[in-house]
């Protein structure tokens, strides 16, 4: 009886480790998309402070919309570059290294890797957010 309860816990694991290394496995495209992502948040915002200088831009909803885009952007950002960072420490590491020390290596960009998943995803919710309160409020295309 204990035997089939520790076969199903373990069972379980499995299959949540095996879908977790799905997930990091594919970071790396969804650290691009987010790149190609921004580099279109960041001509959409330049559009948008040209129309503010201009006075072509009014209306609270407008400027609120236009302020939490630029936040989005902000943390889009912050996890390409943690991202980066977690790229270039893999790279720094060669030669001959120790057992634990590839051990611990591994360990700590498995975790970043993780936690630039989960700030991925919540970005993409932030994104998906902010394109469904441009219609729900009447926001207008602004370029």
């Amino acid at each position: 009886m204990a035997e089939l309860a520790v076969r199903s816990v373990v069972q379980k694991l499995g299959n949540l480790i095996v879908q977790e290394a799905m997930d990091l496995h594919g970071v790396r495209d969804q650290v691009e998309w987010l790149e190609r992502e921004l580099r279109r948040m960041q001509c959409f915002l330049k559009d948008a402070d040209a129309k503010k200088n201009k006075g072509g831009i009014d209306g609270e909803r407008v400027k609120n919309w236009v302020t939490e885009m630029r936040d989005v952007a902000f943390e889009a950002e912050d996890i390409i570059d943690s991202y980066m960072d977690l790229k270039l420490r893999g790279q720094q590491k060669d030669g001959c290294i120790g057992f634990l020390e590839r051990y611990m290596f591994i360990l700590v960009e498995l975790i970043g890797l993780h936690k630039v998943h989960v700030d991925l995803k919540g970005v993409k919710v932030r994104m998906h957010e902010l394109s469904e309160s441009r219609t729900s409020y009447g926001i207008a295309n602004i370029g």
